[in-house]
């Protein structure tokens, strides 16, 4: 099983998602939808389409330690 770190900035969007859930619909299906997707990605690593490391612009690189 893989553990799944999210930045500051994720983590934000998603303690803010999990706060508004109860309250708004399209909260709600976001949050499933993500809940749902990290489900996926903990029990397989490699889901998705991965991308060419030269794509990934260096900011990115710097502000996540890529």
């Amino acid at each position: 099983m893989v553990k799944i770190k999210f930045s500051a900035e994720a983590k934000e969007i998603y303690d803010f998602l999990k706060e508004q859930a109860p309250k708004s619909k399209k909260a709600c299906m976001i949050l499933n939808s993500l809940t749902g997707k990290l489900g996926i990605i903990q029990k397989n690593p490699h889901y998705g389409n991965p991308i060419n490391k030269r794509l990934i612009p260096s900011y990115y690189e710097m502000k996540y330690s890529l």
